[in-house]
């Protein structure tokens, strides 16, 4: 039997522990195959509810929501026709671990019983001994005569483990299963992209999202330079008509060495997909403005290549990519889409710039019998809000005429921003 332990609290609900304790379920795990623990359940899932610390601002009616559900804990549920096991357990020494380091950060906040405060690693390892035990009590207690849980290897495991626990047994426990942790994680992200790289599937999805995650550093990370990047890149690979297999969302995963990103970026579903590449940010601290750009610009580079490598990408064209981004960086020009009339072209321009500068956008208007041309800038966006504020973009003989989406994400995006506009042509090529 695979076992889960995870928490919950008012608008937070799932991941594991913090802390030394992230990775403890694995030994309990791994004791009771060694004792030969049987169970005709395939999977556990033991959930460790604790009452929040703080909470954020748009979800506060939550809390009472989650402290009325607290109240009627102990639950539990035996799922027979898929071989599932789920306790939710009242876990209030839990808090501080969980919630404690981050509390100054939120508005609302709660205090905790006065019991359940400062508990040391050590108390709360053999806390989850202890809710382990309750779980097994649960799950007895409910227990039909086809049913299968072997309760005493199961006790006798668990408390043979909670004899142990000590400072020095929980240091060498943390140390051995994080590395182990890790290894697994590596070999893992090494033998899928193996198979990727073997697999070279057809290679017909257009591009939807590009972005740079950095791994393990807060504030505005690489900002303002990674946000305006991806826009240049996302609008170039387009117009490039650069296919990737199965995926339409890049990624470049980001950090300090290759074997951190192997372990930490990792794909959930079909249509993403992460490059990687390796960046030192203290060097990258320490450079100029023009030096941080760069920077940017070549671990994009690096996590694009990567990813070509291993999907067998069209590297010709992803060269002819970086290549036109290289000749004038952050001013690099891009089109957004191009109408045209039997009397004019309209190509509507802009510049990828951060969001306090904001994209200035340009209609560059050519009058076909004349060769005439007329640039003009009609506006600034964010580059998340452009396809929403240029949706429909018609050219009449007189008219240039402009209406923005009108969803629910359109208003939220758009705000006060003009929403229709009307350009009188004649006026507009000769101001």
């Amino acid at each position: 039997m695979i076992i889960h332990l995870q928490t919950r609290t008012a608008a937070e609900y799932g991941g594991g522990l913090r802390g030394c304790l992230s990775n403890f379920y694995l030994l309990i795990q791994s004791e009771l195959n060694k004792a030969g623990f049987n169970s005709s359940f395939d999977t556990m899932y033991l959930f460790l509810s604790y009452p929040p610390m703080y909470i954020s601002p748009g979800v506060v009616s939550m809390k009472a929501d989650n402290d009325k559900f607290h109240e009627t804990l102990p639950s539990s549920r035996l799922d027979r026709r898929y071989k599932q096991i789920e306790v939710i357990l009242k876990a209030p020494e839990f808090s501080e671990n969980e919630q404690k380091a981050d509390q100054a950060k939120y508005e609302h906040q709660f205090d905790i019983d006065d019991r359940y405060k400062d508990l040391s690693q050590v108390d709360l390892a053999k806390t989850v001994i202890d809710k382990y035990l309750e779980a097994g009590a649960l799950i007895t207690s409910k227990l039909k005569a086809e049913d299968q849980f072997d309760l005493e290897t199961y006790n006798r495991t668990l408390l043979a483990i909670r004899e142990k626990i000590d400072e020095g047994f929980l240091k060498e426990t943390t140390d051995r299963l994080a590395a182990e942790v890790k290894k697994e994680a590596i070999d893992k992200a090494i033998a899928l992209r193996k198979e990727r790289q073997h697999s070279n599937k057809i290679k017909d999805k257009v591009i939807r999202d590009f972005r740079v995650y950095l791994r393990g550093v807060e504030q505005k990370r690489l900002y303002p330079y990674d946000y305006q990047y991806c826009e240049i890149f996302l609008n170039l690979l387009r117009k490039h008509n650069v296919k990737f297999p199965v995926y339409h969302h890049i990624y470049i995963g980001v950090a300090g060495s290759i074997d951190e990103c192997l372990e930490h970026f990792k794909t959930y579903d079909h249509w993403q997909q992460y490059g990687l590449s390796v960046i030192d940010y203290s060097n990258y601290q320490s450079e100029t403005e023009k030096g941080k750009e760069k920077i940017v610009f070549d671990v994009i580079v690096e996590g694009l290549r990567d990813l070509a490598a291993i999907d067998h990408l069209d590297k010709e064209a992803i060269e002819k990519v970086i290549d036109e981004i290289k000749i004038k960086g952050l001013d690099t020009e891009l089109v957004l889409s191009i109408i045209e009339s039997k009397t004019h072209k309209l190509t509507i321009t802009y510049f990828s710039r951060d969001m306090e500068e904001k994209c200035p956008v340009y209609f560059n208007l050519l009058e076909k019998a004349t060769g005439k041309l007329k640039r003009k800038e009609i506006g600034r966006v964010n580059n998340d809000q452009l396809y929403f504020w240029l949706q429909k973009v018609t050219l009449t003989k007189t008219h240039i005429k402009v209406k923005s989406g009108n969803s629910i994400a359109a208003d939220v995006s758009l705000k006060d921003l003009p929403r229709n506009m009307e350009f009188d042509i004649k006026e507009f090529i000769n101001e």
